[in-house]
């Protein structure tokens, strides 16, 4: 069973490196708000990957990992929201509701 947890986990890890991927092409070719909405998403999806690759345990940061992993989850979930509200802002921009 601890096998296929761990493959999740690396699994996980490495969709969160393509999801990086792709997300830096978007940023390379967009601009303005759109370009903000995608570097917010860029540190969201760092941050939760950098969360999930400590979570794994394999670093000499006993004491703190769990406060670090979870900090880590916290930001990438704040930089999340953050992108959902600039494409709010844009989404509603695009729709004549604001100017």
């Amino acid at each position: 069973m601890d096998f296929y947890l761990l493959a999740i986990e690396y699994i996980t890890i490495v969709t969160l490196l393509l999801a990086l991927v792709f997300t830096l092409g978007v940023i390379w070719r967009t601009e303005k708000k759109l370009d903000t909405t995608y570097k917010l998403l860029f540190v969201a999806i760092l941050s939760f990957l950098a969360a999930k690759i400590l979570g794994l345990g394999y670093f000499e940061l006993e004491l703190y990992q769990g406060l670090l992993v979870g900090v880590l989850e916290w930001v990438a979930v704040f930089f999340l929201l953050l992108s959902i509200l600039e494409m709010r802002d844009i989404v509603r921009f695009l729709d004549h509701e604001k100017k």
